[in-house]
C-alpha cells in the first residue's frame, strides 16, 4: 500500500514547520521516481514527511534514497523521518543528511504521566527534550487533516 497526500504541516515545531508538506505512508519501500514525479507535479510542496499515518518508513534503496536528497536539497525541500525509537540507530546510519529532521514517535504512551522527558546520551553530552508542542488531532480522519488533499493511492 502506499498513500501520498500533501497539506500544511501542523504537528512540527516553529512557523518555518507550517510550510506544505509531501506525506508518504507506505508498506513498501518506495521509488525516487514517485516522489520526483509528485514533487515536480506539486511545486508548492517544501517537505517530505516519510512514515506518515503511523505506518513505519519502509526505507529505500540506496540510489533512491541519494536521488532524494540531492533532488531535495537542490529545490530546498526538507525531509522529516518519523522512526519508533528501536529503529533511530539504523535509520540515522542509513538516512542522515543535512537536510533531514528525524521525529521519534511513541504512540499510546500512558496518559497518566504529569511530566514526560525525552533524554539522549552518547556518552559524551546528555540532552534533555522537553514537549513544546501539543496539537490536537480530533479531526484527523484516515490519518489525514480535513484540508488535506490525497494525491497519489495504491493498494
Amino acid at each position: 500500500m502506499i498513500r501520498l497526500w500533501k497539506g500544511i504541516e501542523k504537528e512540527g515545531i516553529g512557523v518555518e514547520s507550517e510550510i506544505m508538506t509531501l506525506f508518504i505512508c507506505a508498506d513498501v519501500p518506495i521509488s525516487f521516481g514517485l516522489i520526483r514525479k509528485t514533487l515536480e507535479d506539486n511545486p508548492d510542496i517544501k517537505g517530505l514527511y516519510f512514515g506518515a499515518g503511523r505506518l513505519e518508513f519502509e526505507g529505500m534503496n540506496a540510489q533512491d534514497w541519494d536521488r532524494v536528497v540531492i533532488y531535495c536539497d537542490a529545490n530546498n525541500i526538507s525531509i522529516i523521518i518519523e522512526v519508533n525509537p528501536m529503529l533511530l540507530i539504523p535509520f540515522t546510519h542509513l538516512y542522515n543528511a543535512p537536510i533531514v529532521t528525524f521525529i521519534v514517535a511513541y504512540y499510546n504512551a500512558p496518559k497518566n504521566i504529569n511530566k514526560l522527558y525525552f533524554k539522549t546520551d552518547d556518552f559524551a553530552v546528555t540532552t534533555i527534550y522537553t514537549s513544546q508542542k501539543d496539537v490536537d488531532i480530533t479531526s484527523v480522519v484516515d490519518n489525514r487533516y480535513p484540508d488535506d488533499v490525497i494525491l497519489y493511492e495504491e493498494d
